[in-house]
């Protein structure tokens, strides 16, 4: 999609400034997925370490009560 894009913009603008559109909104998209992942990912990593706790209370009750 790109080249399409970048082959359109240049006829109408310059090659030189369509590439630097298109790398400049592909970096301006990679930074707010990246920026979205800062946001949610903490959240998952503690869910997951209160899950991953919650498991380890319930392994220690099961091997405890085996022997």
């Amino acid at each position: 999609m790109a080249p399409a894009v970048v082959g359109y913009m240049a006829e109408a603008r310059g090659l030189g400034y369509s590439i630097m559109v298109v790398s400049a909104l592909t970096w301006l998209l990679c930074g707010a997925f990246f920026t979205a992942l800062a946001a949610v990912i903490p959240r998952d990593m503690e869910r997951l370490r209160r899950l991953m706790a919650e498991r380890a209370r319930r392994l220690s009750r099961e091997l405890g009560s085996r022997e």
